[in-house]
């Protein structure tokens, strides 16, 4: 139900149109937007390289990163508040690369130790 403020001393005028009083609207079609362009490329062009889920350990780290080792009993997860970084240690003795503005962070828990 609609609230009115004003009384309408006539039908609602959508009443009206079923008796062709009304000018007729003209219909609106819906057409679909054009498919996206695909993007072709040649069969011998190579692929790039898949990431690597996790940095190896013998692996450079850019200058403003360090590594944090695991030593709980469980898995654990992190998420920085400084970088909003989610910072995920698998096993015990997981490896990770952190960032250099989350070594504080890092420090505060026991099981963690920043290499």
């Amino acid at each position: 139900m609609i609230a009115r403020t004003l009384p309408r001393p006539q039908p609602i005028p959508f009443a009206d149109r079923l008796r062709g009083t009304l000018p007729a609207t003209p219909a609106v079609r819906w057409t679909p937007p054009p498919p996206p362009a695909v993007v072709v490329r040649p069969l011998n062009e190579p692929r790039p390289a898949p990431r690597p889920l996790h940095t190896p350990v013998d692996a450079e780290l850019p200058a403003r990163q360090a590594r944090a080792r695991y030593d709980g009993a469980h898995a654990l997860s992190v998420r920085s508040s400084a970088t909003g970084r989610l910072y995920r240690f698998t096993h015990p003795g997981a490896i990770e690369s952190i960032d250099a503005a989350d070594i504080a962070l890092m420090r505060r828990i026991d099981s963690v130790t920043v290499l």
